[in-house]
């Protein structure tokens, strides 16, 4: 099979071009992951910051949230966990950060762990007035309990 000249050029052409194309969209993609890679401590810092003024909000000057805590779950992905410090007890709770589907969307749910006690819902971050009401009042959802029910058995996959 003898190829011409002029196909070899056009198969080279096209080469050429596809290499570029997908040299830039595999750029795109470094980029993209890089630039993930470089907001997750700012993430994590302005989440551990909304969660610290709910807390404060809720709980005048009984909770301090300190570090954040990775868990290597697939649940990670749309939750976070945060060690709390408590005024008056030792205890190890956690503040658990979970999206929760409302019928205002999803939204952000903390819910306080402790091993001993158990879960319990504390309410929804960045949410107030009416909406904020409503949440506070109706703490029985089938969502809610759900994820009562479901964190202790997601810390304890994470070992804690």
């Amino acid at each position: 099979m003898n190829i011409s000249e002029e196909k070899k050029k056009n198969i080279k052409e096209l080469l050429r071009v596809y290499g570029i194309f997908f040299g830039i969209i595999v750029l795109l993609f470094l980029i993209l992951i890089g630039m993930i890679f470089l907001s997750k401590s700012s993430w994590k810092n302005g989440l551990k910051e909304e969660v610290s003024v709910f807390l404060d909000e809720k709980f005048p000057e009984q909770w301090k949230v300190e570090e954040f805590v990775p868990i290597k779950s697939a649940i990670s992905y749309s939750s976070a966990v945060f060690h709390l410090k408590s005024v008056k007890g030792s205890d190890k709770n956690y503040a658990v950060v979970l999206r929760i589907n409302t019928i205002y969307g999803s939204l952000p749910g903390v819910f306080l762990y402790n091993e001993n006690k158990g879960t319990q819902f504390l309410g929804v971050i960045g949410v107030h007035g009416r909406i904020k009401r409503l949440f506070d009042e109706n703490k029985t959802s089938v969502r809610i309990n759900y994820w009562n029910k479901k964190i202790p058995e997601i810390m304890s996959k994470a070992g804690l």
